[in-house]
């Protein structure tokens, strides 16, 4: 008797434990998607130069992305779409738990496109996401000006002009929202000289305008971190030294 007393509950406790191994067995090994993650915003290029000098130039920009699955990344593909006509600029086939990729383009300021990103993993689950790239362009006549500013006229420069500075200390401010990200266009060359920028009253970032043997027009010199485009930021560019020109300010 005291056998069979003594089985009942410890059959009863194995019955028990094994239900409760099996359903946390299938919670675990429930099926995810792999995750498909873009830059925060395309980066414009530092370095290259807007097309020409009208309020509508072409950009050089790059975007790169990740993907992610615990069970392997058995395919994958990014598209990219420009409003008329779509295309694919990177593919992928192995089994890497992570992947990354990247491209860069010219876009025209006030036109749109669109990059899609789809992977698949070993066991047939498929993500996707996209990110929609429409960048703006400021010319010099967007920001406020501190004394110390002057105006230059030529039709190498962003809309026949730009505000420059040779006054250490003398500051512009740029006010924007909605972005995810500003970047700074100057000119750069032997005459030039050193710029600090910050967003928000942060700290001052120095970028180095000299160089080369002639001047540059146009130039992407600096972008930002990636920003919170629900906010509203000031983007405060300080002379350091030497002159400083403001061509415009690019948003996206």
């Amino acid at each position: 008797m005291k056998f069979r007393t003594l089985a009942a509950p410890v059959l009863g406790v194995a019955l028990v434990l094994g239900t409760a191994s099996a359903a946390s067995a299938q919670v675990k090994g429930a099926p995810t998607a792999p995750t498909v993650n873009f830059f925060a915003s395309p980066l414009p290029v530092v370095g290259t130069t807007l097309s020409n000098s009208t309020d509508a130039p072409s950009i050089s920009l790059k975007d790169g992305w990740t993907m992610s699955s615990s069970h392997g990344i058995a395919s994958a593909h990014v598209d990219f779409y420009n409003g008329s006509s779509s295309k694919q600029v990177w593919s992928y086939s192995g089994g890497a738990d992570t992947i990354t990729g990247k491209y860069q383009w010219s876009q025209q300021f006030g036109n749109f496109a669109e990059l899609d990103g789809s992977a698949t993993d070993e066991l047939g689950n498929t993500g996707s996401n996209s990110t929609f790239i429409s960048p703006g362009l400021s010319d010099s006549g967007g920001a406020s000006y501190s004394p110390g500013w002057q105006t230059s006229k030529c039709n190498c420069y962003t809309d026949g002009q730009i505000l420059y500075s040779a006054k250490a200390g003398a500051t512009a401010t740029y006010q924007f929202s909605g972005s995810r990200l500003v970047s700074f266009v100057s000119d750069t060359g032997p005459s030039r000289g050193e710029v600090a920028l910050s967003i928000n009253g942060g700290a001052f970032k120095d970028v180095k305008l000299s160089g080369g043997s002639s001047t540059v027009n146009r130039v992407v010199v600096w972008n930002s971190g990636f920003l919170n485009d629900n906010d509203s930021y000031t983007l405060t560019v300080k002379v350091v030294s030497g002159r400083v020109d403001v061509e415009g300010f690019i948003t996206n």
